[in-house]
C-alpha cells in the first residue's frame, strides 16, 4: 500500500513543480504533499505518537 502512496505523490509532486525563467516554482508545495503523505501513513499503521511529533516538528518548521 506504501508503494502505491509513493508512486502517487511522487505524480503529483512532479507536477507541482514548475521551472520557469530560470525560477522554480512550487518545490515547497510538493515538500508539504510528501510530508502530508507521510504523516497520513504513520497513522495509518497506528503509530499516532510518531505522527503527532512529526506533525509538531511540520508545524514548527
Amino acid at each position: 500500500m506504501a508503494a502505491q502512496v509513493v508512486s502517487g505523490i511522487g505524480f503529483l509532486g512532479a507536477g507541482t513543480i514548475i521551472f520557469q525563467k530560470n525560477v522554480i516554482r512550487g518545490l515547497t508545495t510538493a515538500a508539504g504533499l510528501w510530508v502530508t503523505a507521510a504523516i497520513g501513513l504513520t497513522c495509518g499503521t497506528g503509530m499516532y505518537a510518531i505522527a503527532a511529533i512529526a506533525t509538531g516538528m511540520v508545524i514548527v518548521g
